[in-house]
């Protein structure tokens, strides 16, 4: 293994196009059992001001309180799978050349997470990221990924940590501070460098060299 860079890297719109493509095909999904666009948005949103963290089967029992015929979990279970068997399609095309590149070099490559660690899961093995990645990490509170990484960065000379909330990577800036910050920002054009974080718009923009 290369003790010269260790990578952490978050899943959700960093890896993965979840309030994107995913998203909008997964609002088709339910629209096939007759669950409007708007429903299945404010049943996700009752989760979040609930802070309750995303999985499927919590988001299709808030949509059953909503409906006059509840959906039968079966069926709507068994519709998923057929639906989503395979969830590369997903993944952003800079990830697979980036993981490969880090498996190249031997670099230890983790995924450090939020949300429901059974739904992360399904999602990171749907995408067939499972050999690519060391270790998969799930944090249960907003700004506290900095603790799955500080005891795991020693005796490497540099490390990496990639994700798109601010939330995330600010606590870090007083936490471990030379862990190298970069805020993916899928989304937006601008690559201005802040005086926290590096924004990027692709893994592709982070030097791997550590010569």
């Amino acid at each position: 293994m290369n003790r010269s860079l260790i990578c952490f890297l978050d899943f959700d719109n960093t890896l993965f196009d979840t309030i994107g493509a995913f998203w909008s095909d997964y609002k088709k999904f339910y629209a096939s059992f007759g669950v409007t666009p708007q429903m299945c948005d404010e049943a996700h949103h009752e989760l979040k001001i609930a802070h309750i963290k995303y999985h499927f089967d919590h988001h299709l029992r808030i949509i059953n309180r909503r409906l006059p015929t509840p959906l039968p979990l079966d069926d709507v279970h068994r519709a998923f799978a057929d639906a989503f068997p395979d969830l590369s399609k997903y993944l952003f095309p800079d990830v697979l050349p980036f993981l490969r590149r880090l498996q190249t070099l031997g670099t230890p490559t983790l995924i450090v997470s939020y949300g429901d660690p059974d739904w992360q899961e399904y999602k990171i093995n749907a995408v067939g990221l499972f050999p690519y990645i060391t270790e998969r990490l799930y944090s249960g509170e907003h700004g506290d990924k900095y603790s799955f990484i500080l005891p795991r960065i020693k005796g490497y000379q540099r490390a990496i940590f990639v994700d798109d909330d601010i939330r995330e990577l600010d606590p870090m800036v007083q936490k471990i501070p030379t862990v190298e910050r970069y805020v993916m920002n899928r989304r937006t054009k601008s690559t201005q460098e802040g005086i926290a974080h590096r924004p990027i718009t692709t893994l592709a923009a982070i030097p791997l060299d550590t010569a």
